[in-house]
């Protein structure tokens, strides 16, 4: 038997509201959506760009040009991190105490430097070579064997780069002495690339060493002295004059303190050959374009 079902005017009236009702908030809810997309209320992820570099490796100097951008994008929207084979990030000694504890992830943005060499902000830096703020070919990444960052006027080149100064900070004779000569590290001197620089190495009244140059483009005057045995222990002067003769030239005298010999120690040499450049083969490199949080592009060392 069949069965009808009727519904009273009152019953039908009730439904067609209802739907009317639930057909108003569907049409607003869509309207808000829309109106949400119109006005950039809500945006759209961004396309990563497609990044090509060219990689080399010559002698102790690694890098990556930039060969090809789908679309050029701001520097400040990349992250550069870098890890081991075993997937852990890598350390650096960022602040110079002999202790790697830096973490090899970084701004993009913050790692740029206007030359491939001399002292450097991180291990690894980045040349915008156009000067137009975006990742675009010509550009490249550039890590050479020897990091030695533009912050600190003397280190200790035996034993991980650490920090020179007085005592206790001084440098055991027997060791390499690094110069590192910049416009942070002598800040009055107004050091630019090119400029000639003479330095002395004095105890009391003895000239101990000398060191005749020129600032290199990125206006660096890099040296290394090795603190001979037969030296007097004690305080040093390390006497500089930049643009010797010329109108500006400027002179200063800077004391440092050197120790009696001391013998390397195990750690002390692990912490060398683990501090003068923390990247090595088989290092994984990554570029991440950051709005889209896309790796755009990865090498190995």
């Amino acid at each position: 038997m069949k069965r009808k079902i009727i519904l009273s005017k009152d019953e039908g009236g009730t439904a067609a509201a209802i739907a009317t009702v639930l057909l108003v908030v569907l049409v607003a809810a869509m309207m808000t959506i829309v109106s949400f997309f119109v006005f950039g209320i809500v945006k759209m992820p961004e396309e990563p760009p497609e990044v090509e570099v060219v990689y080399s490796h010559l002698n102790d100097r690694w890098s990556a040009h930039v060969s090809d951008v789908s679309t050029e994008k701001p520097i400040d929207e990349f992250r550069l991190a870098i890890r081991g084979p075993d997937g852990n990030f890598v350390l650096y000694d960022e602040d110079r105490d002999g202790i790697a504890d830096g973490l090899m992830s970084m701004k993009l943005d913050t790692v740029i430097s206007s030359s491939g060499g001399g002292p450097q902000i991180s291990p690894i830096v980045f040349l915008d070579v156009d000067g137009d703020d975006q990742v675009s070919s010509g550009d490249a990444l550039i890590a050479t064997s020897n990091f030695l960052p533009g912050n600190s006027l003397f280190i200790d080149g035996t034993r991980g780069f650490k920090l020179v100064g007085l005592s206790p900070h001084g440098i055991p004779l027997g060791s390499d002495l690094v110069i590192v000569g910049t416009g942070t590290t002598l800040v009055a001197s107004g050091l630019q690339p090119g400029d000639e620089v003479d330095l002395e190495i004095k105890h009391g009244g003895t000239v101990e060493a000398t060191r005749h140059g020129y600032a290199t483009a990125s206006g660096a005057f890099v040296t290394e002295i090795y603190m001979d045995p037969a030296w007097h222990d004690g305080n040093h002067k390390a006497c500089f004059t930049i643009r010797p003769g010329e109108v500006d030239e400027w002179t200063a005298e800077i004391i440092f303190h050197s120790k009696p010999p001391e013998p390397l120690t195990l750690e002390e040499e692990e912490a060398y050959e683990e501090l003068k450049h923390p990247l090595e083969a088989g290092d994984v490199v990554s570029l991440v374009h950051i709005p889209s949080n896309s790796v755009v592009l990865e090498f190995r060392l």
